[in-house]
């Protein structure tokens, strides 16, 4: 009778470990993302609070403003709540500002580089006019010495 009872609380504790892990995972399927909040530098009182629609994983595609920035180096601070109201870690990124230069027709027309301390014979390549470029090529180190 021992054993069969032992059999019984060991399969009811089987029972209830697996629903425990059956029900977190039904409430961690149920947490979202439903708002975003960015703040620059240390004015986190003046932060811009933005409602979302609840989603699994969201992706921020925005343009910011940084216009009331003062020219240098800045810093956006950026965190997400989820739908038990909590916060996820704060993400911050520094920045640089610059003053416009007020040349609304600025375009990428070249890039250039070398190795080392050899601006002599640094390569330069010249390319359509673009507003952004992703440089992948094939740049030969063969001429390097190892290290």
């Amino acid at each position: 009778m021992n054993s069969l009872l032992y059999l019984c609380k060991r399969r009811f504790r089987a029972l209830l470990i697996f629903l425990f892990l059956v029900m977190s995972q039904i409430l961690v399927a149920q947490n979202t993302v439903v708002e975003y909040e960015y703040w620059f530098n240390d004015d986190f009182n003046n932060r811009i609070i933005t409602n979302i629609t609840p989603v699994d994983e969201y992706h921020l595609n925005a343009n910011i403003s940084v216009s009331n920035l003062t020219n240098g180096i800045n810093v956006i601070n950026f965190r997400a709540k989820d739908s038990q109201g909590k916060y996820s870690v704060i993400a911050s990124k520094y920045f640089y500002k610059i003053e416009p230069t007020g040349i609304t027709n600025n375009h990428i027309v070249s890039y250039e580089y070398w190795f080392n301390d050899d601006f002599n014979n640094r390569i330069i390549t010249n390319i359509t006019p673009v507003d952004e470029y992703h440089l992948n090529a094939n740049i030969s180190v063969s001429n390097l010495t190892n290290g």
